[in-house]
C-alpha cells in the first residue's frame, strides 16, 4: 500500500510524504504506483523548477519514498505560491482513492511543525 501524508499548517499545505508501493501490479509494471510517482514528482518539479522555490526534498529511489516540505513555515509568500500545485496533487490523489482505496491511503495532518 502507498501511504500519503499531506502536511498542513494554518490552512496551507506545507508539504507531503509518499511511502510504499501500492501492490496493484508487479514491481516495475505497477501502473498505479507509476501514476502516484508521476503526480508527486511533477508537483516537486513544478515547485522547484517553475516556481523557483527551495523546499526540503527527501527522495529514495529504492523504496519509492518522497517527501517535500517547507521547513520555514513563516515564509507564507512561497507557501502561498505552491498551493495550486499542492492542492492539485491532493485532489488528484483523492480522485485515485475513489477507485483504488485498497492500494492507497491518504491522511491530512493539520498543524504540523
Amino acid at each position: 500500500m502507498t501511504n500519503i501524508r499531506i502536511f498542513k499548517r494554518n490552512g496551507y499545505i506545507v508539504g507531503f510524504e509518499c511511502s510504499g508501493h501500492t501492490g496493484y501490479g508487479e514491481y516495475g509494471s505497477d501502473i498505479l504506483c507509476a501514476t502516484i510517482s508521476a503526480l508527486s514528482q511533477s508537483c516537486v518539479l513544478g515547485i522547484k523548477k517553475i516556481l523557483k522555490l527551495k523546499p526540503k526534498v527527501t527522495k529514495r529511489d529504492n523504496d519509492g519514498y518522497l517527501k517535500i516540505e517547507f521547513s520555514n513555515i513563516t515564509d507564507i509568500e512561497n507557501i502561498t505560491k505552491a498551493q495550486v500545485l499542492f492542492e492539485t496533487f491532493k485532489v488528484s490523489i483523492e480522485d485515485l482513492l475513489k477507485e483504488y482505496s485498497d492500494y492507497i491511503m491518504m491522511e491530512v495532518i493539520e498543524n504540523v511543525y
